[in-house]
């Protein structure tokens, strides 16, 4: 199953409460992708802060023990807001022939 997992720093953490995490956290969510757990990562372009995983797992439950050991995640830093995903199945349907 894919998942969405969105993750924004809790309120009042600035730059330099995160900046000491970066290499653990790159290196922790590398692992991840070398193990097909994590399949895209992105940084959020609007500025914002924040990071953008697409995460393949068993379920919504196994995706939450993955974004909870992220470091930043595990050091209070970061939450995460996780969604699952499914294939939209309506084509078929919308371009049927009428005839």
């Amino acid at each position: 199953m894919k998942v969405l997992a969105i993750g924004h720093p809790r309120s009042g953490v600035r730059w330099e409460h995160i900046y000491p995490y970066v290499g653990e956290q790159a290196r922790h969510v590398w692992e991840q992708y070398e193990t097909d757990q994590v399949r895209e990562f992105y940084l959020r372009a609007d500025h914002q802060p924040g990071v953008v995983l697409v995460l393949e797992c068993d379920d919504v439950t196994e995706a939450e023990r993955l974004v909870a050991a992220i470091p930043m995640s595990k050091s209070d830093l970061l939450d995460f807001e996780v969604s699952p995903l499914r294939p939209y199945l309506g084509f078929r349907e919308l371009f049927r022939d009428p005839t």
